[in-house]
């Protein structure tokens, strides 16, 4: 018994050993490839000089609005600004960030009741819905009445019900607008009428949405062209709605824009015009935010910058330009093990993801680095543990997520990962970090697996053998002692 005793312990010492030799080599491994990553940024940026020949497009003249910013979605990459930091009052655009804190923390099928305070306390003469004190509408019916008729009270029935009171939301506002960067940025109520302590800049809503976009419901309201609310407890008849957004109808003051996928508009006295807008061509996605303008000049401002955007920049997937790797080579936790396999990868990335570069810019010059979070971010009910950056001339130009998948076992299968040809280090240091953490999650189930196997054979061998021997032990030597007994008396 000792030696089988002897012999599982040592086994599991050695494979523990093994788990902490693999990560420890995984964790080398990857260190060496980001010094190795570093080493060759560090040979590009001594030709930085040629680089920056490269000139990138002019930018449009024109432009009347007071505040103006085109950006990229996917890398944030500013492709134009006129005073786009300024603090100005963004008026009902400050819905973005409404339905996006309301999307993040509550769930559509929700009821949200309307309070007094929520009816009444809107300016008259103000955008509504005609909502009554008592009535009651889904979150979902509340989201579309925000986003396409900028109804303020149903602005305010949401704060109310997500956050307990319009100061506490208006509290989460302006946490999240921290979190994303934004620098002149402070909300006091989430409906964005005029207050004068409420403002924003055109680079900061730029960035909330960028956000907002991220989410697919917040895409999927902000697309829809109309909708319809259905009868309440205080209404009889049905509410249809029209999105505010032109471009997306072309209506009264421009034509349709065919590339528009959404956006939001807003007004008040004092913020005069304001304009958020989505636009997709030919793979690639614009936002563009207009600040204090007039009715005919946010539109007309925004139309040219998306021209210039569509007509000076182009999308490349990075499927044009990548190579499959497996992540690891190791038989036992990623090729075909019987016991751990699944069809799941554990990291996957986004195929559809692509970069932009400005028309005439070589692929050549592109250049990618990869950055692993310390906290993985929910998304889309999606985990994201880091990103690959694409890099031109200094300037992000792209942004790959890359997923964890957590399965109910863990997966095992090789994972496959987008790689630039002329730069294997991204996905050496991932299948490394990948590696390392996949090693460091199975090998305590292991160890607690062989553990929990060898406590239930040693069972089975002491009730099936150990302890009949020591009954026949006791027994041999209980009649032994009674002979001696027996000696003893004659």
């Amino acid at each position: 018994m000792k030696r089988i005793l002897t012999t599982v312990l040592t086994a599991v010492l050695l494979l523990s050993n093994i788990g902490n030799i693999t990560a420890h080599a995984a964790t080398t491994q990857m260190e060496q490839t980001q010094v190795s990553h570093i080493d060759s940024t560090t040979d590009t940026d001594t030709s930085t000089e040629a680089k920056n020949t490269f000139k990138w497009p002019k930018s449009p003249t024109g432009i009347t609005s007071e505040s103006a910013i085109l950006i990229d979605a996917s890398s944030g990459l500013v492709l134009y600004e006129k005073n786009a930091n300024e603090e100005l009052y963004p008026a009902s655009i400050t819905k973005i960030m409404t339905t996006l804190i309301a999307l993040e923390n509550s769930s559509l099928n929700e009821i949200v009741t309307f309070s007094h305070n929520a009816v009444f306390s809107i300016e008259s003469g103000s955008t509504h819905i005609a909502r009554q004190e008592g009535e009651q509408l889904t979150m979902e019916q509340c989201l579309y009445a925000i986003m396409l008729a900028s109804a303020n009270e149903v602005s305010n029935a949401v704060a109310e019900h997500v956050a307990g009171s319009i100061d506490k939301f208006a509290d989460m506002m302006n946490a999240k607008a921290k979190e994303l960067g934004c620098k002149n940025t402070n909300f006091v109520n989430a409906n964005g009428l005029h207050n004068d302590k409420h403002y924003t800049s055109a680079y900061d809503m730029a960035l909330i949405a960028q956000e907002a976009m991220k989410n697919e419901t917040f895409r999927k309201i902000t697309a829809t062209k109309s909708y319809v609310i259905p009868k309440t407890n205080k209404s009889k008849e049905e509410f249809p709605m029209a999105n505010h957004q032109q471009l997306l109808l072309g209506y009264k003051l421009t034509k349709k824009y065919d590339s528009c996928i959404g956006g939001k508009t807003g007004y008040t006295n004092a913020a005069r015009n304001t304009l958020v807008s989505f636009a997709n061509k030919d793979g690639i996605e614009l936002i563009c935010v207009i600040m204090k303008s007039t009715p005919t000049d946010q539109y007309k401002d925004t139309v040219s910058l998306f021209d210039y955007g569509f007509g000076n920049y182009e999308a490349f997937s990075v499927d044009e330009a990548s190579t499959v790797s497996s992540i690891d080579n190791s038989i036992l936790f990623t090729r075909f093990n019987s016991i751990f396999d699944t069809s799941t990868p554990m990291i996957y990335t986004d195929n559809s993801s692509s970069y932009i570069l400005p028309v005439g810019a070589s692929q050549k010059d592109v250049t990618q680095s990869m950055n692993l979070y310390d906290t993985p971010k929910n998304q889309n009910g999606k985990e994201i543990i880091g990103d690959i950056t694409y890099t031109f001339d200094n300037k992000t130009v792209g942004k790959l997520d890359i997923y964890y998948t957590a399965s109910e076992k863990p997966t095992l299968e090789s994972v496959a990962l987008l790689e630039d040809n002329s730069d294997r280090s991204v996905t050496s240091t991932l299948s490394s970090a990948v590696s390392s953490k996949t090693h460091q999650n199975i090998k305590p189930l292991i160890i607690i697996g062989i553990f929990v196997v060898f406590i239930l054979l040693y069972f089975v061998y002491y009730i099936a053998v150990e302890r009949p021997r020591k009954k026949r032990r006791q027994a041999y030597y209980q009649r032994k002692n009674s002979r001696k007994y027996d000696d003893f008396n004659l």
